[in-house]
Order: structure tokens, then C-alpha cells, then sequence
């Protein structure tokens, strides 16, 4: 969902420190026997790149953008006003390249490393969404240690955990570097100009809170000490 998070270190200390954040974790545990850690948000830092010059929402405007399909995130480009076209990962430099599409919602890392910036050359980075990956492991290895090497085992993936968290938020910020240094426009949205963003992207809740149910959604809003928007209170 659109903003309900402002950036990945917040999602992370939602997972690590809540009873709601847990609570995902145990229910996957359980359902599917296997160990879970909440993992980082491996796919990096989201943002949308097109062929025109991108300042404020209303350049969207009727622009048609790639996504990789999925409820949130076509209903995210349509609330910004652009129509969402669902293409393979592997069309969208070509895509691109013949117009086919005007521009793409993915993350920084896909726009430097696939060389996206080669067709389309202004960036918005808006963190969108966080999507949050989880380090799985077997649960019935694990319980077989013994306790000191149950210790290890469990402070290690802690540890490596913790390394690919701060590796992707390396790897991001080198992305925006060399896009920034290649493209004619990157920006990234601050004070009143991320509101207008944000605030358009919180538009587009309606969809994933009757998924999850209202009662749910405002139970995770409370331990993220967050306030519900007014659209959305019952």
C-alpha cells in the first residue's frame, strides 16, 4: 500500500518490534513449517522512470507505465493519474526504446543495471511501496541443534540479515548516484512535493483494505503509530 510506510527502516522496525509484524511471521511459520525472518526489502527502492521530464503528479497524466502487474500497483500508477500496462521484465527496455510504453514502476537498481536510462532519462524516486522479502530456513533443522549451536544459528541469520539490509540501501543509493550523473531529471520528493504524492497514492488503499479487512488494517495502523486517513475511518 501506497505510503503506509515512508521508507524501509520504518517497515523494518514495524516487522522487528511489533506484535503485528511478528504476528505475519508466525502465521507463515506455522502454515508452512518452515522458519521465517522478516527479511529486508530486497528489490530495492522504488521509483518510476519516463521518457518526458517528471516533476509533480500532473506530468503523469495520461503517460501509460509499465508495472509487473498486481492490484497495489496498478491501482498506484492509476491514482497518479498514468494508465498501468502490464509487460514482462524483459520487453521493457524495448518497450521503452519503440513508446510502446512512456515509462516503467520498478526500482532504482533494475533502471541502472538493465540500462533503462539509455531510452528514458527522467527518474521520480517516490518509494512508492515497500515490498518486504523474508530469509525462510528449515524449521525442523534448526530445532535440532543443540543449544549452542542453536545460538549460532539463530544469531548468524540475524547477522546476515542485518548485512542485506544495509547492503540494498548501499546498492540504492550508488543507483541514484549514477542516474542522477546520466539522466537529464532525477528527483526525489521532499516536504509539501512528497505530500502531493503520497497524497495521491493514499487514494488508492481502498482496494487492499477490503482484502485485509477494515479491522486489521486499523489494528496495524495502531502499533505503527500512525493515524488512519479520513477517507478510510469507520
Amino acid at each position: 500500500m501506497g505510503y503506509l510506510f515512508e521508507d524501509s527502516e520504518e517497515l523494518y522496525d514495524f516487522m522487528d518490534n511489533t506484535d503485528f509484524g511478528q504476528g505475519i511471521m508466525d502465521s507463515v511459520s506455522q502454515t508452512l513449517k518452515i522458519g521465517v525472518v522478516p527479511g529486508g526489502v530486497l528489490q530495492g527502492r522504488e521509483a518510476i522512470l519516463v521518457k518526458d521530464v517528471v516533476t509533480t503528479p500532473a506530468d503523469m497524466a495520461g503517460k501509460k507505465i509499465r508495472t509487473h502487474g498486481g492490484l497495489n500497483c496498478n491501482n498506484l500508477v492509476a491514482a497518479l493519474g498514468a494508465s498501468p500496462l502490464a509487460m514482462s521484465f524483459g520487453e521493457v527496455y524495448t518497450g521503452l526504446q519503440q513508446g510502446t510504453v512512456d515509462g516503467a514502476y520498478s526500482n532504482v537498481q533494475n533502471f541502472w543495471y538493465q540500462k533503462f536510462y539509455e531510452v528514458a532519462d527522467s527518474v521520480v524516486c517516490l518509494d512508492l511501496k515497500t515490498n518486504l522479502t523474508a530469509i525462510l530456513y528449515n524449521q525442523e533443522f534448526a530445532d535440532s541443534l543443540p543449544d549452542d549451536l542453536r545460538e549460532i544459528w539463530d544469531s548468524t541469520l540475524l547477522e546476515f540479515n542485518d548485512y542485506l539490509r544495509t547492503l540494498v540501501a548501499e546498492s540504492d543509493d550508488f543507483c541514484i548516484e549514477q542516474l542522477t550523473a546520466n539522466c537529464e531529471s532525477v528527483i526525489v520528493p521532499e516536504g509539501d512535493s512528497l505530500d502531493e504524492w503520497a497524497d495521491l497514492c493514499k487514494s488508492a488503499w481502498a482496494d487492499a483494505i477490503a482484502v485485509m479487512g477494515y479491522d486489521r488494517f486499523a489494528e496495524a495502523m495502531s502499533q505503527a503509530g500512525k493515524e488512519i486517513p479520513a477517507q478510510y475511518l469507520q
